[in-house]
C-alpha cells in the first residue's frame, strides 16, 4: 500500500495530546495500545490483522484505506476545540448526534453561549474543513460498548459524544449515548485510573441506595448497568426526563431540596445544618444538592454523584449532587 503524495501529515506524527485521546477512545471501545495506528497507509500489517483500530489520521485517504481493508463500521470523531486541546469528541457521521452531543456542555456566560451556538452550527454543517481535527475508530463487527447499549436499550446504531473530563488522578470520561435521531439514551461514566474507579464505584452504590425511595425515584438517574468491558467497571445510567431547568436557584429547586431532604433518613445520608447557602453555590454551577448545605463540584447536564469524602474533619456518607437541567416538573 503506497502513500499518495497529497496526504495530510498533520495527524501522522503523534501530537502532544494523542496519549489522552488514545486512553479515552481505547477505554470506551475496549481497544489495546497495539490497535492504535497513525495511518492505515503506513501500517498495513496492523490493518490486515486487526478486528478493530483507532486511527489518529482522519484524512479521506485513511478513511478510504480502512474501508478498502474490509472495516464495515468506521466512526468519525471531531475533536473540539482542537487536537492540541481536546475536551470533547463528537460523532461526525450523524449531524443530529453531533448537535445533540454538545448537550454535554452547559454554558453560563454570554460568551460561552455564543460559542456553543457556533459549535452547533458547525456540527449541523458536518464540521467543514476540520479533517485535521478528526480521529477514526474502525471495526469489522460491532464493538463491546455498542453491544452493551443494544442489550440495555435495544438501539442497534448508537452514537457517542465524549467529554474527556478534567485531567487529574480521578479523571473519568462522561459519554452520552444517543439514537440516530440524536435522542439521549444514557450516560456512561468510564474511569481512567484507580482513583476514578473508586469514584464510579461510589456513585453506583449511591444510585442503588437512592432507588430504594419511591418518593424521589423520578428525580434521580436509574442505574442500568455496572459492566466490565475489559478496562475496569463502567457505569451506565439513564438521563433525567423533563424540560431543561434554570441555571439558578428557583422555587422548583428549593421544593426539590426540601422533598429530597425530608425523604432520606439520616442514617443513610448526612445532613449539614444550615440554610440553602450551599445549594445556592451549587446553583451557580448548574447542579442541585440532594441535601441543603452540601456542596458539589459537578458541572454540565449529565447527572452526577460524588461519594463519601472528608468534610471539615468528618466523613459525610452519600454526599451527592444531581443536575436539575433535565427533570420532571
Amino acid at each position: 500500500m503506497t502513500r499518495p503524495g497529497n496526504m495530510s501529515n498533520r495527524n501522522l506524527s503523534r501530537n502532544p495530546m494523542a496519549p489522552l485521546l488514545e486512553r479515552a477512545l481505547c477505554a470506551l471501545f475496549s481497544l489495546s495500545n497495539k490497535q492504535v495506528i497513525s495511518s492505515p497507509l503506513e501500517e498495513p500489517e496492523a490493518v490486515r490483522k486487526s478486528a478493530a483500530l483507532l486511527c489518529l489520521d482522519g484524512s479521506a485517504e485513511s478513511l478510504n484505506g480502512l474501508s478498502d481493508a474490509g472495516f464495515r463500521k468506521i466512526r468519525r470523531f471531531a475533536v473540539l476545540p482542537s487536537l492540541t486541546e481536546p475536551r470533547w469528541l463528537l460523532p461526525e457521521d450523524n449531524s443530529r448526534q453531533a448537535v445533540g452531543g454538545l448537550e454535554l456542555y452547559t454554558p453560563f456566560s454570554i460568551r460561552t453561549r455564543i460559542l456553543k451556538a457556533l459549535g452547533q452550527g458547525i456540527a449541523l454543517a458536518g464540521f467543514p474543513g476540520r479533517s485535521n481535527s478528526r480521529v477514526l475508530v474502525a471495526s469489522r463487527e460491532p464493538l463491546p460498548i455498542e453491544n452493551l447499549v443494544k442489550g440495555l436499550l435495544q438501539e442497534s446504531h448508537p452514537g457517542f459524544a465524549i467529554s474527556l473530563g478534567t485531567p487529574a488522578t480521578c479523571q473519568k470520561l462522561t459519554v452520552q449515548a444517543m439514537s440516530p435521531a440524536g435522542e439521549i439514551l444514557a450516560y456512561i461514566k468510564i474511569p481512567l485510573g484507580p482513583a476514578a474507579q473508586a469514584r464510579v464505584k461510589s456513585e453506583t452504590e449511591i444510585l442503588e441506595k437512592l432507588s430504594q425511595f419511591p418518593r424521589i425515584r423520578s428525580r434521580i438517574p436509574r442505574l442500568l448497568s455496572c459492566a466490565d468491558l475489559g478496562n475496569g467497571k463502567i457505569l451506565v445510567q439513564t438521563p433525567l426526563s423533563g424540560n431543561p431547568g434554570p441555571t439558578g436557584l428557583t422555587r422548583y429547586s428549593r421544593a426539590s431540596l426540601m422533598t429530597t431532604g425530608s425523604t432520606l433518613p439520616a442514617r443513610h445520608f448526612a445532613w449539614r445544618p444550615g440554610s440553602l447557602m450551599g445549594a445556592k453555590s451549587c446553583a451557580r454551577h448548574g447542579t442541585e444538592t440532594l441535601l441543603p448545605g452540601t456542596l458539589a463540584s459537578t458541572r454540565g447536564s449529565s447527572p452526577a454523584l460524588t461519594g463519601s469524602r472528608p468534610v471539615g474533619g468528618r466523613r459525610w456518607i452519600g454526599t451527592s449532587s444531581i443536575s436539575w437541567r433535565k427533570r420532571n416538573r
